[in-house]
């Protein structure tokens, strides 16, 4: 009933938009369109939601998506508007249509502004038609967010706008090639492996012909290559849903070639290709070994020498580079770029670790394919040169940032507590017990621990509920403790064996057995009830049943319209001393026939580990450990849209692993928050795609985990270094500015709201006239604060649009400063202001702090009569009558001016070290900026030295001395 719903929900949605598009309704209207639609609705229906949670989701509909703040190159300019306009959009409306009938209507506003903004970022297919381009970016998404829906949009749209042909990169396993292939049946191609119409089939009348290399029985073959020979000359688009696999690509390269050497070019012309790079961190990115990446470097730099000066051991070095082994997918996914002509590259992944921390440095390779010999470009590898986009989830995801939130996390952790009794054991302490990771200890228990007990209970719960809410769809519970079949089928057995206990004692009435039944419910009743579930879903409008008795278990267990499964999920399939033989996990059908809606116990390991989706994942049981961050991240199959069961969803985790998850959530937090802040809309200081660094660790916990956990492969990280960066008892100054009067006026500004705001909240500070006469005291011009916040510091660095010399290193203090915040007493805040006040503020309205005129300073422009883009002045003065205010007093004067030079010098370090009290001196230097005068704001903060600091960990990427110059 409640699919229903969400179907009705998107269906009024549609009708509304279509309305509102034609002018026949106004968007003020909406509220009352809602009321009419809602009395359509059944007394059964209404039941289930009521008119205002109604009309709220069908307004939700109607808010305005943000654009994600694409990092870009400079060069890409705008045209999806244009080419919007002019196209008949098919594709798009059917893609809409057939998510509208999916009950999916609610991704429809943000999957439309997003892919507007990817595909306006990837090349315009209309334009150079005469000409080879080639075009990269990345989209960054998160765990099971949606991005397949994402990419469905833009193939959709890249059709209606010029693109010919798409290539699609699934996983490297053929189940997730199917999974992939059936998405795009559906969601593109609009046709099964029997011709049949289903998905978007079923909505578009018109649109292109789009013809399939591959079906969901039918990788990329040598028969399929043939089939399509000609596919290039014919009117129709085509797609392709490539395995990464090393056969499978030398089938396409094969078919890319006669389509080369038919048309007698150098590539590929003509027909412009998108190519989708799904999970792009798998496989597709080169690994080097030491030596490997030794050879790469020293070719690279000889390279870059005149060949007339190159010795005949320079030659031999450079040959070697050439002839080194590149990793056979990155080698052949490389080659299939350098056949095409005319293409985008968009790598999708949401742990983008190791695509980001690459190169495209490389020099040319022989590559020997079958009997012929392809050519890899020099600088070709798989970096995101020309644009990185980061998407948001919607409101309704459950994701990493939500579930392991220290400060308000979403209630679905369920610590692994039963472990302790079997602390005792010397061997095996702890999980280990159970589920040992040593080798040669092999899985070896009576019963499977409580806790799993537990889990396995909560699952046949939410089954029942869901049920009872009118959700008829797939359940699914996932068990992850090892990557080891053996260990993974020894498990299988032995829940196999519980389930068939339970069954036996339902039957039997056994009254402790239905009591564990009744505690999950009561404990998914209490949940839905929970505040902050309440406050991100809206669970509390769930109906749920008020008791479950031996019947309703047994009918979920004994059930034939659907079944209960318990699955091994492996490859080693065919082992005949496996003791559990049911391996087969299936949510869709093969062909046009429809299988049975199924509940299903998945126990498996690496293949449960990236890209796969668990239909209807309610509950988790991990306990297994890895020593790299972003596949301890993509193992978090739990991530995702839960729809009407948001408050079944439970995690069973040992307590060590929910803070490495914790730990991962800051950094994932971290490193979105920093590309969001350098990338905001009007802001002066964007940055480009080579330039954004990793950040690590900014916590203890993690810190404490540095040695054993990596972000991704460190064989993918040849290219970086890592960097720990302190700013305990620095001096950071800006001495170059921007010659731009927008970007110095926007900074005054920022300055003058700064200051005001410090005024209006009481902290400005007078100087104590008893000290004020001495030849070393602070100055009484000057307008000092006080008692200012770490955090208000921060905000104004973020803020502030520093010259491109110096916004990495403010952007790491500020950093420097949040991860320490705990650590500093307060910062104190002057504006410079000078006796004679010589330098008005005219070239805007007078600005005063309570009766102080203020004024600026002045400087000389060095780059004055040069051709220069900065404006730079020789030194801001930090001068004892600017930085003492807050340090020297009636008490210490005195001793003070005693001191002369270094002394006088070394004393004023060791009391702002030890007040830990920073220092931030604003000057306002008034100067002109192409011929206008302007006020140019600089900065000099100090950091004290803090104790036991966090230092702030960074992997960047090497830069080659030549790319230093």
């Amino acid at each position: 009933m409640l699919e229903n719903i969400e179907i009705r929900i998107g269906f009024f949605y549609s009708l509304l938009y279509s309305n509102i598009d034609h002018g026949f309704i106004k968007e003020d209207e909406i509220d009352g369109q809602c009321e009419k639609l809602y009395s359509i609705l059944s007394e059964e229906e209404k039941s289930i939601i009521d008119s205002d949670s109604f009309k709220s989701r069908i307004k939700d509909h109607f808010k305005k998506q943000e654009t994600p703040p694409t990092v870009k190159d400079d060069t890409i300019t705008s045209w999806i508007q244009t080419a919007w306009r002019k196209s008949p959009r098919i594709h798009w409306l059917s893609y809409k249509d057939y998510l509208v009938s999916q009950g999916k209507s609610y991704l429809i506003p943000k999957i439309d502004v997003e892919t507007a903004e990817i595909l306006n970022s990837c090349k315009n297919p209309s334009e150079d038609e005469d000409k080879y381009w080639d075009r990269r970016g990345l989209v960054y998404g998160h765990v099971q967010s949606g991005k397949t829906a994402n990419y469905l949009g833009l193939i959709n749209k890249a059709f209606d706008t010029g693109y010919r042909h798409i290539i699609v990169f699934t996983g490297m396993t053929e189940d997730l090639r199917r999974q992939t292939q059936e998405r795009i049946d559906e969601g593109v191609t609009g046709r099964n492996m029997n011709n049949l119409s289903i998905g978007v089939g079923k909505f578009r009348k018109n649109g292109f012909n789009i013809r399939s290399a591959t079906n969901i029985d039918l990788d990329l073959s040598r028969g399929a290559i043939d089939h399509l020979q000609n596919n290039l000359l014919h009117k129709d688009r085509s797609i392709w849903v490539v395995k990464k696999n090393k056969t499978v690509l030398e089938h396409l390269i094969k078919w890319l070639d006669s389509q080369r050497n038919h048309q007698g070019t150098e590539k590929i012309k003509g027909a412009p290709f998108l190519i989708i790079d799904d999970e792009a961190d798998n496989a597709s990115i080169q690994s080097l070994s030491k030596k490997d990446f030794e050879i790469l470097i020293e070719g690279l730099d000889i390279r870059d020498q005149d060949e007339k000066e190159l010795s005949d051991e320079d030659e031999r070095k450079l040959n070697e580079a050439k002839e080194r082994e590149i990793k056979a997918i990155n080698r052949y996914i490389r080659v299939i770029l350098s056949l095409i002509g005319q293409k985008t590259f968009v790598a999708y992944t949401a742990t983008p670790y190791s695509v980001i921390n690459q190169t495209r440095d490389d020099v040319e390779h022989e590559v020997n394919i079958g009997k012929k010999k392809y050519m890899i470009e020099e600088d070709s590898d798989l970096f995101p040169e020309h644009f990185i986009i980061p998407l948001e989830p919607g409101n309704g995801y459950m994701g990493l940032l939500r579930m392991f939130n220290q400060d308000e996390p979403i209630p679905v952790l369920t610590n692994i507590t039963d472990s302790e009794e079997y602390a005792r054991d010397e061997k095996l302490g702890g999980m280990e017990y159970f589920f040992p990771r040593k080798r040669g200890y092999d899985y070896k228990f009576d019963e499977i621990p409580r806790s799993l007990q537990e889990a396995i209970f909560h699952f046949i719960v939410t089954i029942y509920v869901r049920k009872y809410r009118g959700q008829n769809g797939f359940n699914s519970m996932l068990v992850h403790t090892s990557h080891l079949t053996t260990k993974t089928d020894y498990l299988a057995w032995k829940i196999d064996e519980f389930v068939t206990q339970i069954r036996n004692l339902i039957i039997q009435h056994d009254p402790k057995m239905l009591s564990g039944f009744k505690n999950a419910l009561n404990s998914i009743v209490e949940n839905s009830k929970n505040p902050i579930l309440d406050k991100y879903y809206g669970t509390s409008s769930y109906k749920t049943p008020e008791d479950i008795n031996y019947s309703d278990v047994l009918k979920i267990l004994d059930s034939t319209e659907n079944p209960f499964e318990i699955v091994s999920y492996h490859s080693s399939t065919r082992n005949p001393d496996l003791k559990h033989h049911y391996h087969d996990l299936s949510y869709r059908s093969n062909s046009d026939r429809k299988v049975k809606v199924k509940n299903y116990i998945v126990i498996g390991g690496n293949r449960l580990s990236r890209g796969l989706t668990l239909e209807g994942l309610s509950t988790s049981y991990f306990a297994r450990n890895s020593s790299r961050q972003d596949s301890l991240y993509q193992m978090g199959r739990w991530f995702g849209y839960r729809n009407g069961f948001e408050d079944c969803v439970r995690i069973f985790m040992p307590g060590d692993q929910i803070d490495w998850y914790m730990d991962i959530a800051r950094l994932e937090q971290s490193l979105r928050k920093d590309l969001m802040q350098m990338n905001e809309p009007g802001i002066g200081n964007r940055i480009l795609p080579r330039d954004w660094v990793i950040k690590l660790a900014n916590s203890k916990s993690m810190a404490s985990l540095q040695n054993r956990i990596h972000p991704c492969d460190p064989l993918k990280l040849r290219h970086t270094q890592k960097t720990r960066m302190s700013f305990g008892g620095a001096v950071e100054r800006t001495l170059v500015f921007q010659r731009d009067n927008e970007i110095q006026k926007d900074n005054f500004l920022h300055v003058k709201s700064f200051i005001d705001s410090l005024y209006i909240k009481s902290k400005l500070s007078k100087v104590d006239e008893e000290i004020q006469g001495y030849n070393y005291g602070p100055s009484k011009s000057n307008l000092n604060f006080e008692k200012v916040s770490p955090e208000e510091i921060i905000e104004f660095i973020r803020a502030f649009q520093f010259h491109s010399k110096y916004e990495s290193t403010f952007k790491s203090v500020a950093k420097f400063i949040e991860s320490n915040e705990s650590k500093f007493n307060s910062f104190s805040v002057v504006l410079k202001q000078l006796e004679s006040n010589t330098h008005k503020i005219d070239m805007y309205e007078d600005w005063c702090i309570g009766d102080h005129l203020i004024h600026a300073v002045g400087r000389s422009d060095i780059n004055k009569g040069k051709e220069s883009d900065d404006y730079e002045i020789g030194a801001i003065l930090d001068s004892d009558k600017d930085n003492t205010f807050d340090l020297i007093n009636s008490e210490n004067i005195e001793y003070y001016n005693q001191l002369s030079g270094s002394d006088r010098t070394n004393y004023r370090n060791l009391e702002r070290d030890k007040s830990k009290k920073g220092l931030l001196i604003i000057y306002l230097v008034k100067g002109k900026i192409v011929n206008t005068e302007a006020i140019i704001p600089a900065i000099h903060l100090t950091i004290p030295k803090i104790d036991n600091e966090e230092k702030v960990t960074y992997i960047v990427r090497k830069k080659r001395e030549k790319q230093l110059k």
